[in-house]
């Protein structure tokens, strides 16, 4: 499991996707395939996936070593293309955020 913490990763990617609800689980299904090739490429760290309750959005928490290994990383690989029905069917907001906090629980 991907861990959190203000030290270790470079670049934090959030990307969150606003769909039609009865798109979420092909949107999540599309994601998925394409995102398994991503394990073995540098600067790859981790990627996690969050579908909301309601079926409104999809949120990615992507992991990289730098914004540097992002770049090259989307530069090499045809990842637009292969996401282009993804983004046809829904408004993504990526951008890059630092983590300033992680708390977890004393139990």
């Amino acid at each position: 499991m991907p861990e959190i913490n203000d030290n270790e990763v470079g670049a934090t990617l959030i990307n969150v996707f606003k769909i039609d609800p009865d798109n979420q689980q092909p949107i999540i299904d599309e994601i998925q395939e394409n995102v398994e090739s991503m394990g073995d490429l540098p600067g790859f760290v981790s990627f996690s996936l969050h579908r909301s309750l309601g079926g409104e959005r999809i949120v990615n928490y992507v992991l990289f070593e730098s914004q540097e290994a992002f770049g090259a990383i989307r530069d090499s690989c045809d990842w637009e293309e292969q996401m282009s029905d993804v983004m046809a069917t829904a408004e993504p907001d990526r951008r890059f955020y630092e983590v300033v906090l992680t708390h977890e629980s004393s139990k």
